[in-house]
């Protein structure tokens, strides 16, 4: 899923299928992949994004019981950046 700066949320999978979002085939395989548009390093998310990321990840965690994390915590990366990883932290 992609989440624009508007709040809109793009499905860019099925929950079922395959993802590349890491290097650990592991969690590839066993989990869901949320992605904002944007540098958090250097930008805030939007209010909206902030919105929508709620919104998804109250329904995963309702379906699947899922733990959140960031992608640094999966993979050698920046990503989500500094600025997102607090609302992350946050909103667990």
């Amino acid at each position: 899923m992609l989440i624009e700066p508007n709040g809109s949320v793009i499905k860019t999978r099925s929950f079922y299928g395959r993802t590349g979002h890491t290097r650990s085939q592991a969690i590839n395989l066993s989990s869901i992949a949320v992605a904002l548009s944007g540098d958090f390093n250097i930008e805030e998310p939007t209010k909206e994004q902030v919105k929508s990321l709620k919104r998804i990840i109250n329904n995963l965690e309702i379906v699947y019981n899922v733990d959140v994390i960031g992608h640094k915590q999966a993979s050698p990366t920046s990503c989500p950046g500094k600025n997102l990883m607090r609302i992350i932290n946050n909103l667990t």
